[in-house]
């Protein structure tokens, strides 16, 4: 028994005509007799007979077996639609880590515009340190990790998405507030408010302060971008974070940023996936996604 057989079964018992049946498959009379006589033989039954008007109709057997036939059919027609939804990447799932400016203030448009044209998809977001996800990366846990650069390691692939800012910050009432731009030996009497020492922001951060010969006066720690916002806000000291991560605190008034005279702090946010294993489809829709959707950043 082939799907084609059943097809052919079902186009005679609809049209009551081999003529018609023919017609409507695109192929001769005599093939659609064989087809059904064949089929009749194998299951050992006759499935219709003609009527004294010379039309087909189904025997009792036949009525039974063409309500199979139609299920298995229509089964059949889901499997194809799910199996080429799931190669086209429209369903799925993708799992992602990010960090944390990523996670929550960068990933969720470009997770939302990607629900919008694929809302069978799951996507699930895990955020956290960069080390501890890039080894999940490996470990198979996550398909693709977003975070500052620098990102890599063994067997993994990188991929730059835009250079991003990390602007100055202070609390509204402190003396930056007050001023146009800050230079390098206005930073020099400061506190600054850094994240947790394996950071890779806080690396960045001290990295280039010091190449530009900002070496401030003290530091205070707080773990994660958040708590470093609300330390500034508290005026415990000023603080560089990524520009995403301010912006709606800027705009209501809640911390203050200035520009910096004669040097400033970039890194490039970057994705990274495994070469050691190929990527679902839904896991690279998403991957060609975010390279588009992060493209006009450049």
């Amino acid at each position: 028994m082939t799907f084609r057989q059943l097809e052919i079964l079902l186009a005679v018992l609809r049209t009551k005509e081999l003529k018609k049946a023919a017609a409507t498959l695109g192929v001769t009379e005599s093939a659609v007799l064989l087809q059904v006589r064949s089929l009749e033989k194998e299951l050992g039954v006759a499935l219709w007979q003609r009527n004294s008007g010379g039309l087909i109709a189904p025997t009792e057997a036949g009525r039974d077996v063409f309500d199979a036939a139609d299920g298995i059919l229509r089964l059949s027609a889901r499997i194809r639609q799910l199996t080429a939804s799931y190669a086209t990447g429209n369903l799925g799932s993708v799992s992602m880590g990010a960090n944390t400016t990523g996670g929550m203030y960068l990933l969720p448009e470009a997770i939302r515009e990607f629900r919008n044209g694929n809302e069978l998809a799951s996507v699930n977001l895990v955020i956290g340190a960069t080390r501890d996800l890039l080894h999940q990366l490996q470990l198979g846990s996550v398909d693709l990790v977003f975070a500052g650069a620098p990102l890599g390691g063994k067997g993994l692939q990188v991929r730059e998405l835009f250079p991003e800012e990390l602007v100055l910050i202070s609390a509204v009432n402190h003396r930056f507030a007050r001023m146009d731009i800050v230079s390098v030996e206005d930073l020099r009497p400061e506190t600054i408010v850094l994240p947790e020492p394996d950071s890779r922001t806080r690396a960045t951060v001290e990295k280039q302060l010091q190449e530009a010969g900002a070496t401030v006066r003290a530091a205070i720690e707080f773990e994660g971008t958040e708590a470093v916002k609300r330390a500034v806000e508290a005026n415990l000291g000023i603080a560089f974070v990524p520009r995403a991560a301010v912006e709606s605190d800027i705009q209501f008034g809640k911390l203050c940023s200035r520009p910096t005279r004669d040097f400033s702090i970039r890194r490039n946010f970057q994705v990274c996936w495994s070469d050691l294993r190929p990527l679902s489809p839904v896991a690279g829709l998403f991957l060609r996604h975010s390279i588009e959707f992060f493209q006009p950043r450049t």
